[in-house]
């Protein structure tokens, strides 16, 4: 019985902090609502932060990685897919406000933010990262689209890259250079952007320059993108999405035991 109440005791002061340890990550359980507001408050204090989402994806590779586990460490970690929702529900008894993937969230924050932002656009594919700062462009005319770069940065050519978002004065960078890269590049230069926001967006510019389509909203409600993402591309994410969800709750389950 005293285990039981300690458990339950320390669950409810992590959840009342807004946070959920999974696998040693610290994840932040907000709607989207307070996420905005948040984010929000970050820039009006001018206090640069670094933004990512965790899906089981992402835990798996920082569970295996000190040097991730420590750059996430630094970051405001959301939670991201209904593999994480359901670590939260056998860890907490409880799942998460809402599910904040990057892919609507982001969107939502720039269309929605009290401020007019500057946004640089770094990360991608050559081909896309116009149209992708196109479709940015388009999502609030309050906001500038004050630069944007490719992710294929040459050898020794990072230093140029910084100087060019430096010289930008983004008040948000969004990096899509997928998961571990983005969230490595983002902790590596928080302090050199600052107070800029840097936020970890994955295959968004995919989705937002229209060459990768999205799952239809009912297949979204269902939590099930994933699914739909892995028919279409079933030989790059089989290993992620069937043997890493398994392993990710595996994980779990020892944790939950541990404890």
């Amino acid at each position: 019985m005293a285990d039981e109440h300690f458990r339950q005791v320390r669950d409810e002061r992590q959840m009342n902090s807004g946070e959920k340890d999974i696998l040693g990550i610290a994840i932040t359980d907000k709607t989207q609502e307070e996420a905005l507001h948040l984010l929000d408050g970050f820039i009006e204090k001018r206090q640069a932060a670094g933004i990512a989402f965790a899906n089981a994806n992402l835990l798996n590779l920082a569970y295996r990685s000190d040097s991730l586990r420590q750059s996430l460490k630094r970051l405001v970690i959301f939670n991201d897919g209904i593999g994480v929702d359901i670590a939260s529900r056998l860890l907490y008894r409880s799942r998460f406000k809402t599910n904040m993937n990057g892919t609507d969230f982001v969107p939502f924050f720039v269309a929605n933010s009290r401020h007019p932002l500057r946004i640089f656009l770094f990360g991608g594919r050559p081909e896309i990262i116009e149209k992708a700062a196109g479709a940015f462009g388009a999502m609030s005319p309050k906001n500038t689209i004050c630069g944007f770069h490719h992710g294929y940065v040459a050898s020794g050519g990072e230093e140029a890259l910084l100087a060019q978002i430096q010289e930008a004065r983004p008040d948000v960078v969004l990096v899509a250079l997928g998961n571990p890269l983005q969230e490595l590049w983002i902790a590596r230069n928080l302090d050199r952007l600052a107070p800029a926001l840097l936020i970890g967006v994955g295959a968004l510019f995919d989705f937002a320059s229209g060459t990768v389509p999205r799952a239809p909203e009912w297949v979204r409600n269902l939590r099930a993108e994933w699914m739909y993402r892995l028919a279409i591309e079933p030989k790059r994410l089989m290993k992620r999405y069937v043997i890493g969800n398994a392993t990710f709750l595996a994980r779990v389950g020892r944790q939950r035991f541990k404890r």
